[in-house]
């Protein structure tokens, strides 16, 4: 299978064929946990964990969601109804709960929403507090055949308590699998004690803030975020990391490779604080990817507070350049701003930062992002502050303003790359080429793609405002901003202006990620199989190396379904766009524009030659002219953005029940109710068949829904992209029950 991350949990996904039941086995032994130590080390492995509930109870969609506490921090504990049975449990339950530790992060760290599945029966008991035992009465010695005194059953191994009943052997209430019963039950009264052993709590993985409490030559271990490469602190193996709580320098083993920003890591070390600053040495078993997370927003600062409360953490300052950059031998430069409080504070750019003396200019204002850091002038001693900045794209000029914190917006034009870092909702003006126009994307013409040499991001373009073509440079104002999990500029002015050179593919020989988002790219593989949905289809090409890419032909970029060919070479350049939030495929694909960005090849080890839209002499070609009746151009996953619209739809039907059906286009599942005479083509449907659907979108039970009535249409799409009637009827767009399957 293919390891992917979903919800940050770390997944492997699989086809049902890769799957090869071995045989059975034993459940691995579930290890004891403190519930405060539920995280990244041991997600995916088998825990048991003992504590009380806090607060009410949820009900989910797979169980009862309870929180649970040992005294070490709470954890969500989720009971399935095979685990739970008829139980309650209410607030101040002691409780012991047993399964697999997953995770469902919807903070964007990468480090939250850990939980433990309890599922099957066994894996979750309340855990009843003892009661005094019966006093067993003695047997009279003077009487050989005296009643022996009642006895009781033992002590199941989740701590149920022994209930006298006046029967011989009072049995007891489990609330867990008891464990094997003896043969002979004891004479002697059960101990009051719950029998589950106190468990060892391991120490649990701290916070960074907790962590730069801990005295210096402590082990500790911390999850965080890399903010900062090797080298950009000062030192090769030395990289930032944080939390949602704080940063810390974290000096990689040798032989360890720099992670990337962005990366989630899992660090295990001793604290060392050389020349004042704070930072982790882990071994090599120590120091442990663990996924992608989001890098936190930076905390805006004046120059007094540089210091030991924001050491380590990603800052924002603004001041004037009170000298010149000094240049040290290493290729690192040095320059003294000044804030609006007058306060003087040092700015440090690394050989490896590739910012140069010019970025730094002596007399201009800048608002700058990077690390604080410490280099102190003896041991002991708090001072050295400074701020590490990490490339070109962590300088912004800015108007200086005055007061604590002054951080204007910047009035000087932002690269793409320093957007995509600023935090939702923050002010931002662009200069870029389009590389997407109104068409590509949707329906709603006004979602363009813009690129410049340093990234690429989504424009929504104000309402009424002009829409540039594909190659239009563009200056951009507005606010940065997220849609769907893929970035985006509201902007609220766009004009075109003159300049800027000409953006060409990348080419790529991999699967495009999301370091490559929105980005122009060019990929080359064989056609191994299309889905046509009338003027929208989707395509799975394989690279050289193996790798299988999706590539989707949207409705506005007018390449037909019947062009892509299986078994053929093709050359494709796009667009990178992420999936949705709700596609079962997580895999980035790539969307092409036109027919211009389409050359399909020969069957074999052929190039791919000339594009699908015209011939070599001009005119169309049979296949670009080959279009469809049905245009479905609405994918399913937006539309809560069209409730009360007519849509077209389009895609596969996943199942025919009740009053309609529900169709799968790659993107979403959605329902499309069938009403009045559209009702009675159902039993004409069937699974797996491509159709495509015009009706209006309306909200039920808090989900969207496509309403397809009498005034709406429904057809079947033809293996070569044609529409189809249901039922027989040609012809008829709007086709009844009448006529043959």
């Amino acid at each position: 299978g293919i390891v992917d991350d979903r919800f940050a949990e770390r997944t492997l996904r699989v086809a049902v064929a890769d799957i090869v039941v071995l045989g059975e086995q034993q459940l691995p032994e579930a290890a004891a946990q403190g519930t405060g130590g539920i995280g990244e080390t041991v997600e995916g492995s088998r825990v048991l964990i003992e504590g009380t509930t806090v607060g009410s109870a949820t009900d989910l969609a797979d169980g009862l969601g309870l929180m649970v506490d040992d005294g070490t921090g709470q954890v969500r504990v989720i009971v399935g109804t095979n685990a739970l049975g008829s139980l309650g449990v209410p607030s101040g339950t002691r409780v012991v709960a047993s399964g697999p530790v997953g995770q469902r992060d919807s903070s964007g760290t990468g480090l939250a929403g850990y939980r433990i599945h309890a599922t099957d029966a066994g894996d979750f008991g309340i855990i009843v507090p003892p009661t005094p035992a019966p006093t067993p009465t003695p047997a009279p010695t003077s009487s050989p055949n005296a009643t022996p005194s009642p006895t009781l059953a033992p002590t199941p191994s989740v701590a149920p308590t022994a209930t006298p009943a006046p029967t011989p052997a009072p049995t007891a209430v489990p609330t867990a699998p008891p464990s094997p019963t003896p043969t002979s039950a004891p004479t002697t009264a059960p101990s009051p004690t719950p029998t589950i052993s106190p468990m060892p709590t391991p120490p649990p993985t701290l916070t960074i803030v907790e962590v730069r409490g801990v005295p210096v030559g402590t082990t500790v271990t911390v999850a965080g975020v890399v903010t900062a490469e090797g080298g950009r602190l000062g030192l090769p193996p030395v990289i930032a990391i944080a939390d949602g709580t704080g940063g810390i320098a974290v000096r990689l083993p040798d032989g360890v490779p720099s992670p990337a920003r962005g990366t989630t890591v899992l660090v295990k070390g001793m604290l060392a604080d050389p020349y004042g600053q704070l930072e982790l040495r882990p071994s090599s078993a120590g120091f442990k990817v663990t996924g992608r997370g989001s890098l936190p927003t930076p905390v805006v600062l004046t120059a007094r507070g540089l210091g030991e409360a924001t050491e380590g953490r990603v800052a924002e300052l603004t001041g004037t350049g009170g000298t010149a950059p000094q240049k040290g031998t290493s290729g690192d430069l040095t320059i003294d701003l000044v804030d609006a409080a007058g306060v003087s504070f040092r700015v440090i750019a690394d050989g490896s930062s590739r910012i140069l003396a010019t970025d730094l200019v002596k007399g201009r204002a800048y608002r700058l992002t990077g690390i604080v850091g410490q280099r102190a002038s003896r041991k002991g001693a708090l001072d050295g502050y400074r701020l590490y900045v990490r490339d070109r794209a962590d300088i912004v000029g800015a108007t200086l303003g005055t007061g604590p914190g002054a951080s204007s917006a910047p009035t000087a034009v932002s690269p793409i790359s320093m957007a995509l870092a600023l935090p939702d909702g923050a002010p931002v003006t662009i200069e870029a080429t389009v590389t997407a126009d109104v068409s590509l994307l949707d329906s709603s013409g006004r979602r363009i793609v813009v690129q410049d040499s340093g990234g690429a991001i989504e424009v929504f373009l104000p309402a009424g405002g002009n829409t540039p073509a594909v190659g239009a440079r563009v200056r951009v104002t507005g606010a940065t901003g997220h849609a769907w999990g893929a970035p985006r500029i509201a902007a609220t002015t766009i004009e075109s202006i003159a300049g800027g050179a000409t953006i060409g593919p990348a080419s790529l020989a991999r699967a495009p990620g999301e370091r490559d988002e929105w980005l122009l790219v060019r990929l080359s593989g064989t056609i191994l199989k299309v889905e046509r949905l009338g003027d929208r289809w989707r395509a799975e090409i394989r690279l050289a190396g193996g790798t299988k890419v999706p590539v989707l032909g949207q409705a506005g970029a007018g390449i037909p379904s019947t062009a892509i060919v299986v078994g053929r070479k093709i050359s494709v350049t796009g667009i990178v766009k992420r999936p949705y939030p709700t596609a079962s495929d997580r895999r980035f694909a790539l969307l092409p524009r036109s027919g211009a960005d389409v050359a399909i090849g020969p069957a074999g080890n052929g190039p791919a030659t000339g594009n699908v839209g015209t011939a070599a002499d001009g005119s169309t070609t049979a296949a670009a002219a080959a279009t469809s009746e049905i245009t479905p151009d609405t994918d399913l996953a937006a539309l809560l953005e069209h409730v009360g619209a007519r849509v077209r739809v389009g895609g596969l039907i996943a199942r025919v029940a009740g009053d309609g059906l529900d169709l799968d286009d790659g993107t979403a599942l959605a329902h499309l109710v069938l009403e009045g005479d559209m009702a009675a083509v159902l039993p004409h449907l069937r699974e797996g068949e491509a159709v495509a659907a015009t009706g209006i979108v309306k909200v039920v039970d808090g989900a969207a829904v496509v309403v397809v009535g009498d005034d709406g249409a429904l057809v079947r799409v033809g293996s070569l992209g044609q529409a189809l009637p249901i039922g027989g009827i040609a012809g008829d767009a709007n086709p009844g029950p009448s006529g043959k399957d």
